[in-house]
């Protein structure tokens, strides 16, 4: 009887991701047309509205979260309206999908391309929205083509593009999972800080502050165990719920192993933003960046696929051999 191949090492799927990457180097189409896009294409910008936000949202938070900003040295929710305002390109909406297309392009290249101020708030969410649907779809095309070729050792571009649309469908049923789970711990959160706060007010900031903490470490956690949704997705071709659980399996039962591919694979990936930042936004650095990301990036994403696929046959494998001597 043949011996199954032991589940690959943390370097060994970075080598592999890479090497199934070099065969199907045309994938790199991918990232690089949508980076192309965002750096010379048109851009588009909510400044005015977020400008409005800011006013409305400087005269709301004069009381207790004015308060809470003050004892933690920061105004998250601040930061990030400031952040829209000033710099974000709408199109980079297309880069943040739950199955998201690496990219190199951080912000507009000012003066480069003509630049589209939105100061309607529902053509604004009707945007989100269609740039959203349209990146995830896209992104799925992406994955689905790097999983082919991790999977099947080939690529079946005619069934890939029959299969898309349920990898769409299951990646947007795993974001409304992630969405309902973030609402009912906002809730939960907002009536325990409520009725605290009518015991006491220092009582209300108290816990708004510990209730910061726990859901930061929580979510820390909640990003580790379901790191390989997305490749369950794409991988397995299961649904948003089986994702879940295949996520978690493969993490639980591979724990030290995966925390340190995942590290490994962030530092990769947040070192490259890094670099990309760092480059003089000069048209030879973002040409320069832009090929690079997309080998990157993409090698990551293959990397991220075989580890799970490796680690999720092994675990399948030992549960065959624990019903052989239970039969």
């Amino acid at each position: 009887m043949a011996t199954k191949p032991p589940a690959l090492g943390i370097i060994d799927s970075l080598s592999a991701g890479f090497e199934s990457i070099n065969r199907i180097i045309w994938v790199l189409l991918f990232p690089l047309l949508l980076d192309l896009f965002l750096w010379a294409g048109p851009q588009l910008s909510v400044a005015p509205i977020i400008q409005r936000a800011l006013s409305w949202y400087d005269q709301a938070a004069a009381g207790q979260m004015a308060e809470l900003a003050a004892q933690t040295g920061s105004d998250p929710l601040r930061e990030v309206l400031e952040g829209i305002g000033g710099d974000f390109n709408l199109f980079r909406l297309l880069t943040s999908g739950f199955a998201s297309i690496p990219s190199a392009v951080n912000g507009p290249l000012q003066g480069f391309a003509p630049v589209s101020q939105i100061d309607s708030i529902p053509l604004v969410v009707f945007l989100v929205v269609a740039l959203e649907l349209l990146g995830t779809f896209v992104g799925c095309l992406y994955l689905g083509v790097i999983a082919q070729q991790v999977r099947d050792g080939r690529v079946d571009l005619p069934l890939l593009l029959k299969r898309v649309w349920s990898y769409w469908l299951s990646m947007l049923g795993c974001v409304g999972l992630l969405l309902a789970l973030g609402l009912s711990a906002g809730i939960a959160s907002s009536i325990l800080i409520f009725g605290a706060s009518l015991i006491s007010a220092a009582l209300g900031t108290a816990l708004a502050l510990l209730l910061i903490t726990l859901w930061w470490g929580m979510l820390f956690v909640l990003l580790i165990f379901t790191y390989f949704v997305v490749d369950a997705v794409v991988v397995s071709q299961v649904g948003p719920w089986k994702a879940f659980v295949n996520s978690i399996t493969v993490v639980s039962r591979n724990f030290g192993s995966s925390v340190g591919l995942i590290l490994l694979l962030w530092v990769i990936m947040g070192g490259t933003q890094v670099i990309w930042s760092a480059l003089p936004n000069q048209t030879w650095g973002t040409l320069a960046a832009i090929p690079i990301n997309a080998y990157v990036g993409s090698g990551v994403a293959a990397a991220s696929l075989t580890f799970y696929q490796s680690r999720l046959a092994q675990i399948s494998r030992a549960g065959e051999r624990g019903a052989a001597r239970v039969i």
